[in-house]
């Protein structure tokens, strides 16, 4: 509705309603929450003030909300910076719940010791697999919930499998890491990838590979160059000049250029375009 967008205004207005949310705070020193919860009821209350202006140069929109809002783009508008710290807080948030090999370990650990079975046959039954969740830390409650269990196929007993249960949290974990990687590229938050963003990315992953590193620094913008104009032949078939982000996290284009972070034998990297 036309409730949802952001007022127009400026630095100076802004900097008055973070004042006044101040100031309404007890003496003591305000919270984190306390200040965010502030600084939203203002921001409400000058939305529903924008809203009804406009109600008023428009009858209509009282009947029929607006259906679409072009996004405003304007290099440091208040928007745009909002939806640049939005993106910022939800992309940090994503990581904490990012598993590192210890929490895979343990994780391995724990299933193991609940399961029942001949080696390499391992099952486990759900009361068993709630008793793993209480042990894990929080970061695991995605990947033990009832829809998880259901996922897998069951024997006469109730049981799953153990292996096809951690190959899912290693896959899952890896894809939402690929995610969260490519997120921060997106400058505009709209779930794409503009080929000045995929340079950027490439760029970086030049620093992050032992053996593309190795590059002349003269031959690395040739090399950018390249890889962004592979990208784009592949997954952007309309020549749009962007990518979706969901397209490249299922590519196994961006697989290869991940490989290359590993210091593998050469022989591991045969058939790598990258």
């Amino acid at each position: 509705g036309s409730g949802d967008r952001m007022p127009l205004i400026s630095r100076d207005q802004l900097a008055d309603v973070l004042i006044d949310a101040l100031q309404k705070m007890p003496g003591r020193p305000p919270s984190e929450e306390e200040f965010e919860r502030g600084v939203d009821e203002k921001c409400v209350e000058l939305w529903t003030k924008d809203r009804k202006e406009e109600e008023e140069r428009q009858p209509t929109l009282k009947a029929i909300p607006r259906l679409f809002w072009k996004r405003d783009f304007t290099p440091n508008s208040i928007a745009e910076q909002t939806r640049r710290e939005a993106r910022i807080r939800l992309l940090k948030r994503q990581e904490t719940v990012l598993l590192e090999q210890t929490d895979l370990e343990l994780c391995h650990s724990l299933v193991l010791q609940n399961a029942t079975g001949t080696p390499g046959h391992e099952r486990i039954n759900y009361d068993a697999f709630c008793q793993v969740r209480s042990q894990l830390p929080e970061k695991f409650e995605l990947y033990f919930t009832p829809k998880v269990f259901l996922h897998f196929s069951r024997d006469a007993e109730g049981r799953i499998p153990i292996l096809p249960l951690y190959q899912f949290i290693v896959c899952r974990d890896a894809l939402l890491r690929k995610r969260i990687t490519l997120g921060w590229y997106d400058y505009t938050g709209a779930g794409f990838l503009r080929e000045s963003d995929l340079e950027n990315f490439v760029q970086d992953e030049i620093s992050n590979s032992p053996i593309i590193s190795q590059l002349e620094k003269s031959f690395q913008t040739f090399y950018v160059c390249t890889a962004v104009r592979m990208f784009l032949f592949f997954l952007d078939p309309s020549r749009r000049g962007k990518i979706r982000i969901k397209d490249l996290i299922k590519s196994p284009i961006l697989d290869d250029l991940l490989a290359l972070r590993q210091a593998l034998p050469e022989e591991e990297h045969i058939g790598n375009w990258f």
